[in-house]
């Protein structure tokens, strides 16, 4: 474990020496996204996770870009080990049903 500094709040905290695990909260995490403060290599880094997933999706179904929005969130949260794989999964899977519900309309 590491001492790192998170890039929103600039607080201390215990993390993998991952160079991708940047922010210290959800809190952190989510005014990045919304402030457009993530930098290159986590955007490129969760792109490329979230990549085979939606390609898998959309053969079955087409996903609006606010749903990858949200996969791409997800997979900041979880690279930074703010959000547990299945908790992750979980997500991921009411987001899809929500889209669905949403197209039923």
């Amino acid at each position: 474990m590491l001492i790192k500094i998170c890039q929103i709040c600039k607080k201390p905290f215990k993390a993998l020496s991952s160079p991708y695990i940047k922010f210290c909260s959800i809190e952190c995490v989510d005014e990045a996204y919304k402030n457009r403060q993530l930098d290159q290599e986590t955007i490129n880094y969760a792109i490329k996770l979230i990549g085979d997933k939606s390609e898998r999706e959309r053969e079955r179904e087409e996903i609006s870009t606010e749903t990858l929005r949200e996969f791409f969130f997800l997979e900041i949260l979880k690279i930074n080990h703010l959000l547990s794989k299945k908790e992750c999964e979980e997500q991921e899977k009411e987001i899809l049903e929500n889209e669905n519900y949403d197209k039923q309309k």
